[in-house]
């Protein structure tokens, strides 16, 4: 059995008002996070990405520089802090590879180095 292991972190994403609404008109939640007045009394202060929204574009970043990274079979993430438009986020991930399984360990930040996500994922790799 073959196992690598790699360290790396991701080029920036700087976050857009499109990484806010698309997602948001897709899942049909315009009451919530994009509603400005709303989220300014909240704790947040001011409109915000979905968790979920920030986990894909995280996914996104790592896909970009490993070719066989799409097959998820499980993942578990937890969220620290909130995203919004204006920031910059990338991620440092660990990647454990066998010839059966990957286990990614991946670390989201902000902006310079705000941790925003922590998380796991597993993957397969489809021959």
């Amino acid at each position: 059995m073959t196992i690598n292991r790699m360290f790396k972190e991701t080029n920036t994403l700087l976050i857009t008002e499109s990484h806010l609404l698309v997602p948001i008109i897709w899942e049909g939640d315009l009451n919530l996070h994009s509603n400005e007045p709303l989220m300014k009394k909240s704790r947040f202060q001011n409109i915000i990405l979905h968790g979920d929204t920030v986990f894909l574009l995280a996914s996104a970043l790592i896909e970009k520089q490993e070719a066989e990274f799409t097959f998820i079979n499980e993942f578990d993430t937890t969220y620290k802090r909130s995203v919004t438009i204006g920031d910059k986020i990338f991620v440092e991930y660990n990647m454990v590879i066998s010839e059966q399984q990957s286990k990614l360990e991946f670390l989201v930040y902000k902006n310079e180095r705000e941790l925003i996500m922590e998380g796991t994922v597993l993957t397969t790799s489809e021959k």
